[in-house]
């Protein structure tokens, strides 16, 4: 029996609980259902008013598609000639295209030409630069040997003075000896 008054005093606090939830969950209920009638009344009336905009509006969309099909039937013709444009555009295209075609062959050709050019001019201003290296080195080598012969000349010529002088006195030695 111990096990049996073990499980009484177990469940019967949990049912009791769970009455007590119970009773609160109906009132909730109630409180919704109170709600819930309020808005089906409010819905009624919603309705009734949705009707009597919807008879209304009923005239005008009436209205507003007669104008949406004479703009529909304008919208074709304009679609019309958009594609009579766009065809036109499309072969303007393609003689664009094959302008540029052409013209990117040119410009390759060309670029293939001044790059010759180039290459060509660069060689041989190389050659001349190279040339002129070689005759600048030229120039200078000789500059450099008048420049050694002038400074000689100039001491020849000193020493030519001085061997006069030397001359003339050895001759007034002579003279004066003799």
């Amino acid at each position: 029996m111990d096990v049996a008054q073990t499980i009484k005093d177990i469940l019967l606090p949990e049912l009791e609980a769970i009455k007590q939830e119970s009773v609160f969950i109906n009132k909730r209920l109630d409180s919704i259902e109170n709600i819930l009638l309020d808005q089906s009344r409010r819905i009624d009336e919603t309705n009734k008013r949705i009707d009597n905009i919807h008879s209304e509006l009923s005239n005008k969309i009436d209205e507003t598609n007669k104008r949406v099909d004479e703009i529909n039937k304008r919208i074709d013709e304009t679609n019309k000639r958009i594609d009579e444009t766009n065809k036109r555009i499309d072969e303007t295209n393609k003689r664009v295209d094959s302008i540029h075609s052409e013209l990117s062959n040119k410009i390759d050709e060309t670029n293939k030409r001044i790059d010759s050019v180039h290459s060509d001019l660069s060689n041989k201003i190389d050659k001349v630069h190279n040339d002129l290296i070689i005759r600048n080195d030229n120039t200078n080598a000789r500059i450099d040997k008048l420049a050694y012969n002038m400074v000689r000349q100039t001491e020849y010529n000193k020493l030519e003075i001085k061997i006069e002088k030397l001359q003339a006195e050895l001759s007034e030695l002579k003279a004066k000896v003799a």
